[in-house]
């Protein structure tokens, strides 16, 4: 793993825009920095073995309790919008 240096770690948290980016000066080869969380919401959408349908519906599932449907005010408005 790389580790940032001081002056790297201050760029880091100073980017309020676009994930920061970094250059190999060696390469020209550019990269740009994500959170790992981040990545590890996005890393399927690049493997080459895609979810099958048991992943994919715990991926949603676990979409829709980081958005908060399991709130106890989402299951009122549900309950508000069933036709009676």
């Amino acid at each position: 793993m790389i580790r940032l240096a001081a002056e790297q770690q201050r760029d880091v948290a100073a980017n309020n825009g676009p994930s920061p980016r970094a250059v190999d000066p060696a390469t020209s080869t550019e990269y740009v920095l994500v959170r790992a969380e981040i990545y590890e919401r996005l890393k399927p959408l690049f493997e080459d073995d895609p979810p099958n349908e048991v992943e994919r519906t715990a991926q949603l599932h676990e979409f829709g309790r980081r958005a908060g449907w399991e709130d106890a005010s989402v299951a009122d408005y549900d309950d508000l919008r069933r036709p009676s």
